[in-house]
C-alpha cells in the first residue's frame, strides 16, 4: 500500500516538476523518514514544509512588494468577511446500517429551523462514529428547492453484523509451574433497530468459563437497557493438607443474572444488577463435597472516556461498584463490600505513563470460604513477578505504575499502524481477611518489563516478572491481558 500511494505521488510530482518555467520556484523539505501513509505525523511534516519555505527565503523574496506598496493594498483589499450559518430547513439520514434513522437522528443536536452549529455537529457525529458500527459518519449540507437540507451519511463497518474474538495466554514461572489460558468470543449485532447485541465468550485452561449474555436497548438513543446472563465457570487449586499429599480442590460456579443500566452520558454509565448462583467445592481424594447458594446484588457507576481501550494515551477510566448478598434473601453467604478501580494514562510526545489502582474492602464479612465476594492478584500487571491467582482474600489494594515508549516511524508490521511499544512497570499490593494488620511491609513489590504491539488480532504482550523476594515469572499474550 504504501509503495502504491508512494509511486502514484511521484507520478504526479514529476509531472508537476517538468512543467515548472523559469519564473518558478520549487520547495523541496526533506520528507524522506515519512510515508504517504503517514497522517498522523502531520504536525511534524507541516513543520518540515515550514523549514524548507524559510531555506529559500532570498529566493521568496522576489516574489514579494514594497511595505508601501503593500499596506495600500491592504487598505483597498482589506473587508471583513462575516460568516452568516444557514438556517436548517431538513434533516435526512443516508443510512444503510441496522441502526434505525430514528436512532441517529436521536442523537443530533441539531434541530430544524435553527442555524448550523458546525461544532456541536461534529461532536454529534463523533459520537456516533464511536458507536463502533460504522466505517465512517459524514454530513452535507444541499440546496433542494429553495431548501437547506442537513444530509447525515454513515457506511456501514466491516464487521458490521459481528465481531470475532480470540486470545492466549502463556505464563512460566521457571519452578516447575506453567499455566495457559485460551479465549474465544464472538459478539452478534444488529438483532433488532434498536442496536440488540448478542455476546458469548469461552476460556479453557486455569479457568474454564463459558458467558453469554444479551444486550437490549430499550429506546432508540440506546439510554437504557437490559442485560440477561447466563454463565458457567470452574478452576482447580493444588493445595497442602496435613497428613495427604497435596490434594486438588476443585470449585465451579454456574448461574445466570440481570441487569438494568442507564447511560447517563456518552461517558458516564450506572447499572444494577441480580443474580443466582449454585456454587459446588470438592476434593475428590476425600469425598468432600459442599454445594451453596449465592444471590448478590450490585449496583455500580462506570467512567470511561479513554481513546484506545489496549494502549490508552489521554482520558480516564473508572469503576465503582458495591455488592451484598444476605442470608435473608435464601443466600449461603452473608457479607457487603465496595470496590474500585481507576485507570489514568499521561502522554507525553512519544513516552507514556499510566497509573492504575485498585481498592476493595469487604467491610462486612462472614465465615464462609466464599467463592463469590473475593479478589485476587498474581498475573501480568497484577504483581506480575507472581503466578495468576497467587493471592486471593476479601480485601485488594493495587498500584501500578506504567511507563511505555512508543518506537517511531513504523511498528510491528511496518507501514500499517501497529506501532511497537517498550516499557517497564512497577506494582506495590496485596489481598488480606479481615483482621489482618495492613501495613507497607505487607505489601508484594513487583517489576515488569515488556515489549507490546497493538496489531489486528489484539494487544502482544511479551513481559517478564519479577518479584522483590525473587519470584519470577515470563508472560505471552495476543489478544487482550489475562
Amino acid at each position: 500500500m504504501g509503495q502504491l500511494i508512494n509511486i502514484l505521488m511521484r507520478k504526479n510530482a514529476n509531472e508537476s516538476i517538468s512543467s515548472l518555467s523559469e519564473a518558478d520556484i520549487l520547495l523541496t523539505p526533506d520528507l524522506k523518514s515519512f510515508s504517504g501513509l503517514d497522517a498522523d505525523k502531520y504536525k511534524e511534516i507541516i513543520s518540515r514544509g515550514v523549514d524548507g519555505a524559510q531555506k529559500q527565503k532570498v529566493s521568496l523574496q522576489v516574489l514579494s512588494v514594497s511595505e508601501k506598496e503593500y499596506k495600500k493594498y491592504q487598505k483597498k483589499h482589506r473587508r471583513k468577511h462575516v460568516f452568516n450559518s444557514p438556517i436548517v430547513d431538513e434533516i435526512q439520514i443516508d443510512n444503510p446500517t441496522y441502526i434505525s434513522d430514528q436512532s441517529i437522528k436521536r442523537r443530533i443536536s441539531q434541530s430544524v429551523g435553527s442555524s448550523l452549529n458546525l461544532s456541536v455537529l461534529r461532536a454529534d457525529l463523533l459520537h456516533l462514529y464511536n458507536m463502533t458500527i460504522f466505517d465512517s459518519v459524514s454530513y452535507e449540507l444541499k440546496d433542494e428547492k429553495g431548501k437547506k437540507v442537513l444530509i447525515i451519511h454513515t457506511l456501514p463497518s466491516w464487521d458490521n453484523h459481528g465481531e470475532v474474538r480470540f486470545a492466549i495466554g502463556l505464563e512460566d514461572d521457571f519452578k516447575g509451574h506453567s499455566s495457559y489460558s485460551l479465549k474465544f468470543g464472538y459478539t452478534m449485532f444488529g438483532l433488532n433497530s434498536l442496536g440488540g447485541e448478542w455476546k458469548s465468550d469461552f476460556e479453557i485452561g486455569r479457568y474454564e468459563r463459558a458467558k453469554t449474555e444479551w444486550f437490549q436497548p430499550l429506546d432508540i438513543k440506546q439510554r437504557y437497557y437490559i442485560r440477561p446472563s447466563l454463565s458457567y465457570e470452574s478452576i482447580t487449586d493444588v493445595f497442602p493438607l496435613d497428613g495427604f499429599a497435596n490434594q486438588e480442590l476443585h470449585s465451579s460456579r454456574v448461574g445466570g443474572g440481570f441487569a438494568f443500566g442507564a447511560h447517563i452520558t456518552t461517558d458516564y454509565e450506572f447499572e444494577i444488577g441480580v443474580s443466582l448462583f449454585k456454587d459446588t467445592v470438592r476434593v475428590d481424594s476425600v469425598s468432600f463435597s459442599e454445594d451453596y447458594t449465592a444471590k448478590p446484588i450490585y449496583a455500580r457507576v462506570n467512567i470511561d472516556n479513554l481513546d484506545n481501550v489496549n494502549f490508552p494515551k489521554v482520558g480516564i477510566k473508572t469503576t465503582l461498584t458495591w455488592t451484598k448478598e444476605m442470608s435473608e434473601w435464601g443466600s449461603d453467604y452473608s457479607y457487603e463490600q465496595i470496590y474500585f478501580d481507576i485507570e489514568k494514562p499521561f502522554r507525553f510526545y512519544a513516552n507514556n505513563i499510566t497509573f492504575y489502582g485498585q481498592y476493595g474492602n469487604t467491610y462486612k464479612p462472614d465465615d464462609v470460604s466464599r467463592l463469590s465476594g473475593t479478589f485476587s492478584l498474581g498475573g501480568l500487571f497484577k504483581l506480575s513477578g507472581y503466578a495468576p491467582y497467587s493471592f486471593n482474600g476479601d480485601n485488594v489494594a493495587l498500584a501500578v505504575l506504567r511507563y511505555s515508549y512508543e518506537i517511531k516511524d513504523g511498528g510491528f508490521f511496518g507501514t500499517l499502524n501497529a506501532p511497537l511499544y517498550a516499557g517497564f512497570s512497577v506494582e506495590m499490593g496485596n489481598t488480606w481477611s479481615g483482621g489482618t494488620d495492613v501495613n507497607y511491609e505487607m505489601m508484594k513489590k513487583s517489576a515488569t518489563i515488556y515489549v507490546a504491539a497493538d496489531t489486528l488480532l489484539g494487544p502482544l504482550y511479551l513481559a517478564f516478572g519479577s518479584s522483590l523476594n525473587g519470584n519470577t515469572s515470563v508472560y505471552l499474550y495476543l489478544g487482550e491481558k489475562f
